[in-house]
């Protein structure tokens, strides 16, 4: 697990990412979903741009974008 400051303005908290597997029964299936989390929050620009491009065209909900995020990006 990870802990990590968010700052913003004056405001700041605390937060922590558990990255441990979720699923000690399939290891593989648990890697490729923190693998595909990671990605999310890797910060590489032409990653965001293609989430911003696909929350656009989308909308917000993460249910309905983010398979197709993971596929463009894969």
């Amino acid at each position: 697990s990870r802990q990590f400051l968010v700052k913003q303005g004056q405001q700041s908290a605390i937060a922590s990412f558990n990255l441990y597997p979720r699923n000690s029964d399939d290891i593989d299936a648990d890697i490729k979903t923190m693998d595909n989390v990671l990605s999310v929050l890797s910060g590489e620009p032409q990653n965001a741009e293609i989430a911003h491009e696909l929350v656009e065209r989308l909308g917000n909900d993460p249910e309905v974008w983010l398979k197709e995020y993971w596929r463009l990006t894969a």
